[in-house]
């Protein structure tokens, strides 16, 4: 199953169980940018605020070839990321949490950022024509990625690196965070 296949059918179960994602990381700047997948980036990355219902998401993405690696991160006991794998991709599905104004995300290294976007972003959302469908996306999301990215986000990055990111203020490291749990 190649990453839009596998994409189209996590957004079909998704929506099945009605809860809506929107396309984050890497997946959202290549539909953004190119309206495709970034070359070499094999992973997808999603996001939803619906944390609670997280043994719905895991079983309802536990089918041919795709199941369940990790919970990355927790934060006061919730989950901030839900890993999956497939033989190819692996599949990162982040549960945002929105405080005065900050957004406050797991990120695969094993951290909690904060990461400080206007909310504007997340109070009404867009929609884009991907993998010959729709999905939903952040609001201004070309000052979203510009704040995430820089300024030359348009132009892709062969020494990308996450650490790079101008949008992270802060790595969380105290007693509310536990790292990486494996299934």
């Amino acid at each position: 199953m190649n990453q839009e296949k596998l994409l189209l059918e996590i957004k079909r179960r998704l929506e099945k169980l009605r809860l809506p994602f929107f396309l984050s990381c890497g997946t959202l700047l290549g539909a953004v940018r190119s309206g495709g997948f970034i070359d070499k980036d094999l992973d997808l990355g999603i996001m939803g605020s619906w944390r609670q219902e997280k043994q719905k998401i895991i079983d309802a993405l536990t089918f041919d070839g795709l199941c369940k690696s990790k919970e990355y991160l927790f934060y006061k006991k919730q989950p901030v990321i839900l890993g999956f794998v497939s033989e190819q991709y692996t599949v990162d599905i982040g549960f945002h949490y929105l405080e005065a104004g900050k957004i406050w995300k797991g990120i695969n290294a094993g951290y909690l950022v904060v990461e400080e976007f206007n909310t504007k972003h997340f109070d009404a959302w867009n929609v884009i024509d991907f993998c010959g469908t729709k999905f939903i996306i952040p609001s201004y999301v070309e000052e979203l990625l510009k704040h995430k990215y820089g300024e030359d986000w348009r132009v892709p990055d062969l020494h990308w690196h996450w650490q790079k990111l101008k949008s992270i203020t802060k790595h969380i490291k105290n007693k509310d965070v536990e790292r990486e749990v494996y299934a």
